[in-house]
């Protein structure tokens, strides 16, 4: 638990490792990323694009800025928590219902972290696999999710959330309708 573990058989030695002690560069990580929002939400560094932002996110979707600011981010910040963060505080004025900020996020910023090459995300998987830049063309799933999000209407034009559709559909299943919900 403490050291992690060696498996007795060398071709098993992708799962060598684990432990407390192999996290502690993680813990240092999640730690200094947390820091750095703190003292930036408290000089106000950025609370200048809060407002620019809220206003693109009215013309082309809140979705397709978040990705955007996902992007931009975490090639400033190099790392997935610290994007993360920022992505989050900047675009909580373009996007205020929770649930559907918590969905732009993992469909931009979490998958996005690991195309970034100089990013920790994606030294991380480089680094464990053994390969190096190449493996960007093998990632294309991390590509594709933000892309199709950017392609649903709803992401334009400012309709339905896939969270509202859901629930819509499901209301039409029993019977329900909005009127009758008020």
């Amino acid at each position: 638990l403490i050291m992690g573990s060696s498996p007795p058989d060398a071709s098993l030695a992708i799962i060598a490792g684990g432990g407390i002690v192999s996290m502690a560069n993680v813990i240092g990580i999640v730690g200094l990323s947390s820091s750095y929002t703190a003292l930036i939400e408290r000089t106000g560094l950025l609370s200048g694009f809060e407002e620019t932002i809220a206003a693109a996110a009215q013309r082309i979707g809140a979705f397709r800025v978040t990705a955007v600011v996902s992007l931009l981010s975490i090639c400033i910040s190099c790392n997935q928590t610290l994007g993360t963060m920022l992505t989050h505080r900047l675009c909580a004025k373009a996007q205020p219902d929770g649930s559907e900020m918590a969905l732009s996020l993992e469909n931009s910023v979490i998958v996005l972290s690991a195309v970034v090459p100089w990013s920790i995300a994606f030294s991380m998987c480089s680094t464990t696999l053994g390969v190096g830049a190449e493996m960007i063309v093998f990632g294309f799933y991390l590509l594709i999710l933000p892309l199709w999000c950017c392609a649903l209407p709803a992401a334009k034009t400012g309709g339905p959330s896939p969270r509202q559709e859901h629930d819509d559909a499901h209301d039409r299943a029993e019977g329900r309708s909005a009127s009758e919900e008020g």
